[in-house]
Order: structure tokens, then sequence, then C-alpha cells
């Protein structure tokens, strides 16, 4: 069984991480098209699934008339 790992603040303060986490703590949340802006959206879903095991920052997904907004909840 792998050892739970702590979570890494220095993760989610790199730059282009950063910028995808304020937008996920807005009140609206955002899609992964909003997110990518000029990256690939496969980049995103790896961000993402990296600040929620890397940085320990839950993110929650809910489907809306926009498309499947994220929204961070807690974490770092």
């Amino acid at each position: 069984m792998p050892k739970k790992s702590k979570p890494d603040a220095g993760y989610a303060q790199q730059p282009s991480v950063a910028a995808i986490l304020s937008k996920l703590r807005s009140k609206l949340g955002a899609t992964i098209e909003e997110l990518a802006q000029g990256r690939e959206p496969h980049t995103i879903r790896a961000i993402l699934s990296r600040l929620r095991t890397r940085a320990g920052v839950r993110v929650a997904s809910s489907d809306e008339r926009r498309g499947r907004v994220y929204r961070a909840e807690g974490g770092l």
C-alpha cells in the first residue's frame, strides 16, 4: 500500500497552477474550456488530478447549463 504524502504547497504555487486554482476558487467555478486558454484539455485534467493528490485540494464538479463546472473546496 503506497504511503499517503503530505500536501505540497509548492505545487499549488506554480504560476500556471495558481492561476487555475484561483479560477476554481471563484463562486462560478470554471469549465475545462475556460481553464484551458491555449492548453490542451488533457493537461487541465492532469492539473486537477494533481491538485487533488499533491496539494490536497478538494475539487468538486457539477453538471450545469454551460457544461461540467469544477470548483475548489478547501485545501491549500
